[in-house]
């Protein structure tokens, strides 16, 4: 970590501080980008990742899939290029030097535009996975304070937010992280399928899978889908599919009070006892125990 690093983070870690005064998740009026601080750490939950990166700028976080762990700081952001059903876990947070950090999604098609005007690169065809570590450096860091400092000035920020964040595009597509981000820009590739299929699934979620079905909508053969599907997500289709149709269930039964067999019914399962014993596989806790103890702990 460089000196000029160092200051660039201090003064992140001051504007975050003000912007995320307590324990919690925050919007910003920037779109794309949320804001989160956490005071201690915490065993690891369940939780999905949209396409985008996520920067901790001050403690630590790991996200945990198909058995293989990434930690980010402040000195190396996350890159996910799908959806993602992964676990999340705090390692570094106390009251006194909290975990401060924000996430910004990123825009399909302005990836696309960033990418097309640069240099043709070799990344595009290299990436095995759709989730990647990269170093965090000083540009970088200046772009994104300058994004974050925004935030005070609303009557800039629709005119210099996308200026920006096209900046923080065209660096990231030019680092480490590269070959994961390509994955988003990509068409007419596996991993443009793939993110096809994950669509179509988020919108019929509780409707019954057929792989074949699947496979054809988004023209490859089923042993191909369930290929590229695994390798990218670190799950099977049908898996995929589940893990949507139970944190879906989860959302109904704490937001909406549902009972975990109308919740069930709701997300496709016929049978509540099946609903309940692979929510327990997934969450740890029996339907009533685990949003009994999200509603006394959210």
């Amino acid at each position: 970590m460089t000196r000029q690093s160092d200051t660039l983070l201090t003064r992140l870690v001051t504007l975050l501080g003000r912007l995320a005064p307590d324990v919690g998740s925050y919007p910003s009026p920037i779109p794309g980008l949320a804001l989160f601080r956490r005071e201690k750490t915490r065993e690891a939950c369940a939780c999905l990742y949209r396409p985008g990166i996520v920067m901790v700028c001050q403690g630590a976080k790991q996200m945990m899939i198909d058995g293989k762990t990434f930690r980010y700081d402040s000195s190396h952001m996350l890159a996910v290029a799908l959806d993602l059903p992964a676990s999340s876990q705090i390692i570094e947070a106390t009251l006194e030097t909290p975990c401060l950090g924000l996430s910004l999604d990123l825009e399909r098609s302005m990836l696309i535009e960033t990418a097309s005007q640069l240099p043709p690169l070799h990344h595009e065809k290299t990436a095995s996975s759709s989730v990647a570590t990269g170093e965090v450096t000083p540009p970088f860091l200046e772009a994104l304070l300058r994004l974050l400092s925004l935030v005070d000035e609303p009557v800039l920020l629709p005119v210099l937010a996308p200026l920006i964040k096209k900046e923080l595009y065209c660096r990231l597509l030019m680092q480490d992280v590269a070959p994961v981000l390509w994955q988003i820009a990509s068409t007419g590739s596996a991993s443009a399928s793939i993110r096809n299929a994950i669509d179509w699934l988020k919108e019929n979620y509780a409707q019954p899978l057929r792989i074949a079905h699947l496979a054809e909508r988004v023209h490859m053969s089923p042993s191909s889908l369930h290929h590229h599907f695994r390798r990218l997500t670190g799950r099977s289709p049908l898996h995929y599919q589940k893990w949507l149709r139970l944190s879906e269930a989860r959302r109904l039964m704490i937001n909406e009070n549902l009972d975990a067999a109308a919740a069930s019914y709701q997300v496709g399962y016929e049978s509540p006892s099946h609903f309940s014993r692979d929510y327990k596989a997934s969450f740890g806790l029996p339907p009533k125990q685990d949003t009994g103890k999200l509603h006394r702990h959210p």
